[in-house]
């Protein structure tokens, strides 16, 4: 089955596929995943387990996942997505299970943008609609460095960025970017050649999800 993607406001896109299994991955965005008929899927990550019919993941969170043949639909905010911010309370290990039937009245919205189908009219609408009813399941946001959603945005745009670079650009020490963000996100560096480091979770996928006819898998 071909998989599909679909844009929408402030970069925010849909991905929707009928793969079993998706192999490590981790990016910038705040992602919502959806079982289209409600099986529950299996996300993993390095410090735990997600099973469900509806999980929310936090932006930058390695993670697999795995599912029966129900198909999924992710969605993904990147961080000029006015959502995204609320997925900060998502503490480490970085996903939270969503309530499915809470999402009963979104069923075919999901189910067409599975199939293919053509955007309806109000496409618009239920996604925000779609989203804003997640959020509404988050833990309550905590109080957050703004600076870490500046980060976040500053690696949607360069994701090969190096701790020296991060630091440089935000007025930092090395020692005190890397502090902050282990301490807000669960993150760390780890060397790429000599002399510099880059964070962890940090992906050439985010050019990849702009592409309308890339394949990549992007759970």
């Amino acid at each position: 089955m071909t998989d599909h993607l679909y844009f929408f406001s402030a970069n925010s896109y849909v991905y929707a596929s009928r793969k079993d299994d998706f192999p490590a991955t981790s990016r910038p965005h705040a992602v919502l995943l959806f079982s289209v008929d409600g099986t529950p899927l299996t996300l993993r990550t390095p410090r735990g387990q997600f099973v469900g019919g509806a999980i929310a993941v936090a932006p930058q969170t390695v993670r697999t996942l795995s599912m029966s043949t129900a198909g999924l639909v992710s969605i993904n905010l990147p961080p000029s997505s006015p959502f995204f911010s609320a997925f900060s309370s998502i503490v480490p290990p970085g996903a939270h299970v969503l309530e499915r039937k809470a999402f009963r009245l979104f069923d075919g919205f999901l189910a067409g943008m599975h199939e293919g189908a053509r955007k309806p009219a109000q496409a618009e609408e239920i996604f925000h609609d779609l989203v804003t009813t997640a959020v509404e399941q988050l833990p309550r946001a905590q109080r957050i460095d703004t600076r870490v959603l500046e980060v976040l945005r500053y690696l949607d745009e360069a994701p090969e960025a190096t701790l020296v670079e991060l630091a440089r650009a935000f007025e930092l020490s090395p020692h005190r970017m890397s502090h902050l963000i282990s301490n807000s996100l669960g993150l760390s560096f780890v060397p790429t050649r000599p002399g510099a480091s880059r964070c962890a979770c940090a992906s050439s996928c985010t050019r990849a999800a702009r592409s309308p006819t890339s394949r990549t898998r992007r759970a």
